[in-house]
Order: C-alpha cells, then structure tokens, then sequence
C-alpha cells in the first residue's frame, strides 16, 4: 500500500515529503479504531 501512496505524494510534493506516520496491527480483534500521534518541537 505505502508504494501507491508514495506516488500520490510524488504527484503533489516535488521537492520532498512531508512528514508522516503508518502502522497496521492485524488482527485487530477489538471493536473499535485507535489513532495516537504526537509532534514535538524542541
């Protein structure tokens, strides 16, 4: 998956990617979704 989304960001970044984060966890046996992110500045 990460290979399509590279080239979406090729299309609209030329002069590099913006920072991001992906994580898959399978199986995922609980019912509901989980998201946490954090940016720092120092």
């Amino acid at each position: 998956m990460m290979a399509e989304v590279n080239e979406v960001y090729r299309h609209y970044f030329k002069d590099g990617f913006p920072a991001r984060t992906s994580a898959t966890i399978k199986p995922w046996s609980l019912p509901f979704d989980l998201e946490i992110e954090c940016l720092a500045v120092l």
